[in-house]
């Protein structure tokens, strides 16, 4: 009798809780739909993560406005630069298997030498390209080179703004190369990218400067060692483990009924474009597939996920630069309050997946950015203040 009390308890407890969670979501799904009919946002979607998994997940708007076709958790778009953290898990993926030391020198890999003209006798790491600090750095023309169009630009001339139209028509230009042997010109003197300026001054290690072309290169490391593309590593590796079924580097495989437009701050969409260095910012995914490597990457901050080890998870995490103004780990960006993760912006997109103090991630997908649309920034931080407080109470 005791244990059938015990059991009916139990069972109006959980009852209780699936309420109050239903609740909750309810309210935080009317917050987050009053913020998004106030702003200019076509598009989005935002999920919490706790340590019980994937607590609220809800898309909003479109993901195509002239065809009205809804942005859901299942709708995929570029992400930006949360594709690094890919390049992070991959490098310590190699650590498990005992292939990488993330303290060899590159030039130890590397088919090609890279000498830093400006500091010649400074040992490069793959570790310093992990944390921002190895001295090799984009210069401004790297925005040009870097994307490729996927679709005749033609069409959305007439639609895009006066700055955006001159982007597009300079990088309508550039074609598709092998990772390998676009990182060679770029750093190889006598490369047709090759400049002074593609290199700081500062010692690897000392100084901390945001590089995509380094993240680009350590991806490229990995596919050295792994002898395998990129690609199909990250797909082996971490897609197909934690059955991210729609996610790639390709935006050709995906169909076009499940990819959102990408649009500027007036509404304007932007063609298709792709990176030549793709894995620093061209993995396609959807806020659902996304959710589910944040929540294993959760696990693996509290040591319950078996996709790295524990002390590679615990390597890949720590604290490994901190100037008092950045503060980093591998391909991890740890902010002052003492949240773990990184956000993407590139043309038409923004994304953010973040996990604090409170055991409370998110993770937000959304197919317009414009740094200088204050509206739309307002309405982007009220969005993920809202989801953050009403995390809290899951």
């Amino acid at each position: 009798m005791k244990a059938k009390v015990i059991l009916i308890l139990s069972s109006l407890l959980l009852l209780s809780f699936l309420s109050l969670a239903q609740s909750l979501g309810d309210s935080l799904n009317l917050e987050i739909a009053k913020i998004h009919q106030k702003s200019s946002l076509p598009g989005f979607a935002i999920s919490i993560i706790n340590k019980d998994g994937i607590v609220f997940s809800k898309g909003y708007g479109y993901s195509n406005t002239k065809d009205k076709i809804d942005y859901t958790t299942k709708t995929i778009q570029n992400i930006g630069s949360i594709s690094k953290t890919f390049i992070g898990v991959a490098l310590m993926k190699l650590v498990d298997q005992g292939k990488l030391d993330l303290n060899t020198d590159i030039n130890d890999v590397l088919p090609f030498k890279i000498i830093n003209p400006k500091n010649k006798e400074g040992k490069i790491t793959i570790r310093h390209l992990a944390t921002h600090t190895s001295g090799l750095v984009e210069s401004s023309f790297y925005n040009k080179i870097c994307y490729v169009l996927e679709e005749d630009p033609a069409p959305y001339l007439n639609q895009l703004s006066g700055r955006e139209n001159k982007i597009i028509k300079v990088v309508s230009g550039n074609s598709k190369m092998e990772l390998g042997d676009f990182l060679e010109a770029y750093f190889v003197k006598g490369g047709k990218y090759y400049k002074k300026k593609n290199f700081s001054k500062h010692t690897p290690g000392t100084k901390y400067k945001y590089s995509n072309i380094g993240s680009a290169l350590a991806a490229y490391i990995v596919e050295i060692i792994a002898e395998k593309d990129f690609r199909d590593f990250v797909a082996e590796e971490i897609f197909h483990a934690l059955k991210m079924e729609n996610s790639t580097y390709d935006i050709k495989q995906i169909n076009d009924l499940s990819l959102a437009k990408n649009y500027s701050s007036t509404g304007a969409p932007f063609p298709k474009y792709s990176l030549v260095t793709y894995p620093d910012g061209g993995v396609y995914t959807n806020n659902y597939e996304l959710s589910l490597y944040f929540n294993e990457m959760i696990k693996g901050m509290n040591g319950t996920s078996s996709l790295l080890s524990i002390p590679s998870f615990e390597n890949m995490f720590d604290l490994q630069f901190d100037d008092g103004k950045n503060r980093t780990s591998l391909f991890w960006d740890h902010t002052k309050g003492g949240s773990i993760g990184h956000n993407g912006a590139d043309p038409g997109i923004f994304t953010y997946m973040y996990y604090s103090k409170r055991n409370i991630g998110m993770v937000f997908t959304c197919n317009t950015f414009s740094d200088k649309d204050k509206s739309m920034m307002r309405a982007v931080q009220e969005i993920l203040q809202t989801a953050h407080n009403y995390g809290r109470k899951f």
